[in-house]
């Protein structure tokens, strides 16, 4: 498995990133996704490209992709607390 980091800003409305997850939902070869804010991490199989991910979701109709990085394996998401 492979993660893909994306940062995504919405073309909308500025704070409404999370829909992003339903296009990567619905996009073969997703296995999995969380968002923190504008970064959203993207668990994918290992023959899933950035540019596939990217073409067969449809995201970048609906969000400007400032950042698409692929990395080997799980990247964990980083936990946020209030101290």
């Amino acid at each position: 498995m492979k993660t893909v980091l994306l940062e995504v800003e919405s073309k909308g409305c500025a704070s409404c990133t999370l829909t992003v997850l339903q296009h990567l939902f619905k996009t073969q070869g997703v296995k999995g996704a969380r968002a923190i804010g504008r970064l959203i991490y993207v668990y994918v199989e290992d023959w899933v490209t950035p540019e596939h991910l990217l073409s067969s979701s449809g995201i970048e109709k609906y969000y400007f992709v400032r950042r698409c990085e692929l990395y080997d394996g799980v990247v964990e998401v980083p936990q946020y607390s209030l101290k």
